[in-house]
């Protein structure tokens, strides 16, 4: 049977809906060709994570994504709140916006420098770090509110799922020893959420770094 490609590569935001659909047997196949036709005749912005759907519309932009790839599951563990109405269903977007569109772009801009993908540029380098920053002691400081979780008090939700799997590069690259002494409950909730059934199988050969990578000076 002909199945919808979820176009997918080692790209972050990608890193999730891979993830839901292994976990959840949804049937939908995965595929990192991007030079098949389905994805150059119909994506042209050519990012991913992407949906080709043989049924309906495609789907692009991760967020929407995920929501539909929940709506597949038969057991969906109370990943998006069923009441459209209620308060943390938002919250749920918020978070999933959040850490697409500030907080990824913000990594990537540093640790695409240090693997040589952008070209070197100390300014937006040191800018991109104290936006990390910033956005640190935000998490950190809302999860110390909300009992370690970003959405729902003890319970994992789509918004955790997404953000954890997004600080993967953080702690990759920047999130040292140092950085997890300042920030006790941020790296207690990633790995509390990356050791959930969903993302365990992902971040199985995880290890912490003990320094911080440093760009070198050209």
């Amino acid at each position: 049977m002909l199945k919808d490609i979820l176009f997918s590569t080692a790209a972050i935001r990608c890193l999730l809906p891979k993830a839901l659909v292994r976990h959840y047997s949804l049937p939908i196949a995965l595929l990192a060709d991007l030079s098949l036709p389905e994805y150059t005749l119909t994506f042209p912005l050519r990012k991913v994570p992407v949906l080709f759907s043989l049924h309906q519309q495609h789907l692009s932009e991760v967020a929407a994504i995920l929501f539909y790839l929940n709506s597949l599951a038969s057991n969906r563990d109370n990943l998006v709140p069923a009441d459209t109405t209620a308060n943390s269903y938002f919250q749920v977007i918020r978070w999933l916006s959040f850490f697409t569109s500030e907080y990824v772009p913000a990594l990537a801009l540093c640790f695409k420098q240090l693997d040589g993908r952008l070209p070197y540029n100390r300014p937006q380098y040191d800018d991109s770090l104290s936006k990390i920053a910033v956005m640190s002691l935000m998490l950190e400081h809302h999860l110390l509110l909300h009992n370690g979780f970003l959405v729902e008090p003890n319970h994992i939700t789509m918004a955790d799922l997404f953000g954890a799997s997004c600080a993967l590069r953080g702690f990759n690259f920047f999130f040292d020893a140092a950085w997890r002494k300042d920030h006790p409950i941020t790296t207690s909730w990633f790995l509390n959420v990356t050791s959930s059934p969903i993302l365990k199988d992902d971040f199985a050969a995880f290890q912490f770094i003990n320094k911080a990578h440093e760009l070198a000076p050209q």
